[in-house]
């Protein structure tokens, strides 16, 4: 390749030695692009050359330092017809990016192309490398002392030139990566957009100031000109800062304003906000405040704020507490009443703020009160409902109560203290001691009913026993049931305890009574046949005999009336045992001293008239070294039944009958022996003796009411009567008499 004198020409004059780094040759036809060119070379063929020429140049280091000066020289014999091509070949004056010492020249006689690198002088080079280096050291401090941020200098196409600062490490980036690329390399088009706009302000001569983000970061930047010697500037600067932790900030304290305006307009719809000066005067007082007190602002301001006092219902005492509370900067809330313009008052729950100065004084106070006027009423309903609730419970008898599932946590009502024994003064027992006071047999029952609440949800409904220290027995009707929440799982149990002492004593009352109908209309309807009967056929028989009297005229008259004398003695035994029972089952029982030697000889003198009892021989045995008490008319009819059956069934079955009395007394009780030598009982009917009317054999001729009067006025005396009897050998009874003596 031949270049062209004024190359040569150029260096002469400028005294700079150029050194041809590498050359492209392109022949051009005549009278095409530049005299000499053989044909038209395509437009891309030579801008690719060029574009190849300038990355080799690239690549052996030569992209020159920042503030070097880089010639472009166009074609000056460019013809109108190749102005296209020479446009295009102008262009890479932005590839060149006007900072190296690279020039593209154009030979005049054999129409090449050459990229050019312009060489400097020893000292040039010396004097260059010397002033780099300053900058570079200038630079580097400076980055490495900028912790929040980047230090950046750009040329007119938006490329790095140089960037540096802590927050590349903080971004993940390298400076090595990043100088020779365009904002576009990294940031997204619109930012990189918004940022070159900003940049080409500033090579106006503008410095200025705008802000960005990049990876969730707030960065703002500050860009100013780096001007040249002849004025031109071709870069620029940016300080960038990482503005994040302050937009932050920002926005919390936005954030903040907003809470407290929101704050402020809610106090100030629900509550009665006031502010006090250190002497308790209004200093101001919200809206609320004004029309729940009647007072205007102005009316209120200045006034202190016992103004507001409701007379004698607070004690003084209770306005002295809550003040020196509050000048000592403690805070204080409670409930008080105040009074309005209109003499009307109302409640309110107030919450007193001292804000203390620096002598620890407080300067003002915070009232922040709301209205509970209704609240109060309610509680005083609801307190007076408790109180008749717990009047009609204890009226009642009943108590209420509830256990928290999956805790020991209970809750009762007073009366539940009463029914199962507990202080009213103490807190509620744990679980262990109210099971404590459960009947034990009625333990399993209970755990039964609660295990199948907690796991069926099934309601139960039982009696028990509770029993405890000082406290008798009581019968208790137990209720509970299931609380669900909205997941339809137990979160407690509930229920009722009645106590149904007294309903189970009547209970068992009616229960006995009714028992005791029972038999009474059984005994009636017995005694009713069995007077009939026995009644009429005394006197039956003794009108027949008057009849039979009255015939005969006389004759075997001592025969009739011995058989008149036995019916007479039949009807007036039956009417004594008749008297006997409605005596002993009517009169109340009267204690008495017994001696029971005279009581024995009192109930055989009695008997002695009886058929033939002049032949039974009588035996009587009474131990009695004790006081010994009880019902002596009961006592003697006890006797004398079972005395007089001894004598009149030994006197019928034996030639020579013979009874035995044995008495035997001690301090708890006495204990009675009646035996006979008479026809004796069958074992079957040992039980039956004491039923009414019943007669173990038909050879009987009595009432049948004995045994039974003498079982029922036994039991009347607690005590109680055996048998001991076979065909043949006589009976022997033993009946036993509680000693009532004390």
């Amino acid at each position: 390749m031949i270049l062209h004198p004024s190359f040569f020409k150029a260096t002469k004059d400028k005294q700079v030695k150029k050194e041809v780094k590498y050359i492209t040759q392109i022949p051009t036809p005549e009278g095409h692009l530049l005299p000499g060119l053989s044909e038209q070379p395509p437009i891309e063929k030579v801008i690719k050359e060029l574009e190849n020429n300038l990355l080799l140049l690239q690549r052996e280091n030569d992209v020159l330092r920042q503030g070097q000066k880089v010639v472009i020289q166009a074609f000056e014999k460019a013809d109108n017809k190749n102005r296209e091509l020479s446009a295009e070949i102008l262009h890479l004056k932005y590839k060149l990016k006007e900072k190296s010492d690279l020039a593209l020249l154009v030979g005049e006689n054999d129409g090449t192309l050459a990229l050019v690198k312009e060489c400097r002088s020893e000292e040039e080079n010396r004097h260059a490398v010397s002033k780099d280096r300053k900058n570079e050291v200038l630079y580097r401090t400076l980055t490495q002392n900028f912790p929040h941020g980047t230090i950046e200098v750009f040329d007119r196409e938006s490329t790095y030139m140089f960037i540096g600062g802590k927050e590349l490490e903080v971004l993940g980036l390298k400076a090595e990566e990043m100088v020779g690329k365009t904002l576009f390399d990294f940031f997204e088009r619109d930012t990189a957009l918004k940022i070159r706009h900003y940049h080409q302000k500033t090579f106006e001569g503008t410095s200025t100031s705008f802000e960005f983000t990049f990876q969730d970061r707030f960065y703002e930047a500050h860009t100013i000109p780096l001007p040249e010697e002849d004025g031109r500037i071709n870069n620029i600067m940016s300080v960038v800062e990482n503005i994040t932790m302050r937009k932050m900030a920002d926005k919390k304290l936005i954030a903040s304003y907003k809470s407290l305006a929101d704050l402020k307009n809610a106090l100030d719809i629900a509550s009665l906000v006031c502010i006090l000066d250190s002497e308790g005067r209004f200093t101001y007082a919200n809206y609320n405040l004004c029309q729940k007190s009647g007072y205007t602002f102005n009316e209120l301001i200045g006034q202190h704020y016992s103004k507001l006092n409701s007379g004698t219902f607070h004690a003084s005492l209770f306005f002295k507490r809550i003040a020196s509370s509050a000048r000592k900067g403690k805070y204080w809330k409670g409930e008080s009443r105040i009074i309005a313009k209109d003499e009307s008052y109302c409640w309110l729950e107030t919450s007193l703020v001292p804000f203390m100065g620096n002598n620890n004084e407080p300067v003002q106070y915070l009232c922040i009160s709301y209205d509970i006027s209704e609240r109060k009423i309610a509680e005083k309903k609801i307190k007076e409902n408790q109180k008749r609730l717990q009047e009609a419970q204890r009226i009642a008898k009943m108590g209420s109560w509830q256990i928290v599932v999956g805790s020991k946590e209970i809750q009762w009502s007073e009366e539940t203290y009463n029914i199962l024994g507990f202080d009213h003064k103490q807190p509620i027992p744990a679980l262990e001691c109210i099971w404590q006071r459960i009947c034990p047999k009625d333990h399993r029952r209970l755990e039964k009913a609660i295990a199948n609440i907690v796991s069926k949800a099934t309601p139960f409904s039982i009696d028990i026993c509770v029993i405890g220290e000082g406290v008798e027995m009581k019968y208790v009707h137990v209720i509970g049931k299931p609380i669900l929440n909205q997941h339809k799982k137990i979160v407690a149990i509930s229920g009722t305890l009645t106590d149904i002492t007294d309903r189970k004593h009547t209970e068992s009352m009616l229960k006995e009574q009714n028992e005791q109908l029972k038999k009474i209309n059984s005994e009636l309807d017995e005694f009713v046949y069995s007077a009939s009967h026995d009644l009429r056929a005394p006197l039956v028989s003794v009108l027949g005999l008057i009849n039979i009297m009255k015939l005969e005229k006389g004759e075997n008259i001592d025969q009739y009336l011995e058989m008149m004398r036995k019916s007479i003695y039949k009807l007036d035994k039956y009417v004594q045992d008749i008297t006997d029972y409605s005596r002993n089952a009517r009169v109340d029982l009267h204690y008495g001293d017994i001696n029971f030697i005279e009581q024995v000889s009192e109930t055989l003198d009695g008997l002695r008239y009886m058929q033939h009892a002049e032949k039974v021989k009588t035996t009587v045995d009474v131990t009695q070294s004790v006081p010994f008490t009880t019902d002596s008319r009961r006592l003697s009819i006890i006797l004398s039944n079972l005395v007089s059956n001894a004598l009149k069934y030994s006197i019928d079955q034996n030639e020579k009958p013979k009874i035995a009395i044995k008495v035997s007394v001690c301090e708890a009780k006495a204990v009675i022996y009646i035996k006979d030598n008479g026809q004796g009982i069958d074992a079957e009917h040992h039980e039956k003796i004491y039923d009414m009317f019943y007669r173990a054999t038909d050879k009987s001729n009595g009432s049948g009411l004995g045994l039974y009067i003498v079982k029922e006025t036994l039991q009347k005396l607690d005590g109680s009567i055996q048998v001991k009897s076979a065909p043949g050998k006589g009976c022997c009874f033993m009946v036993t008499i509680p000693n009532s003596f004390k």
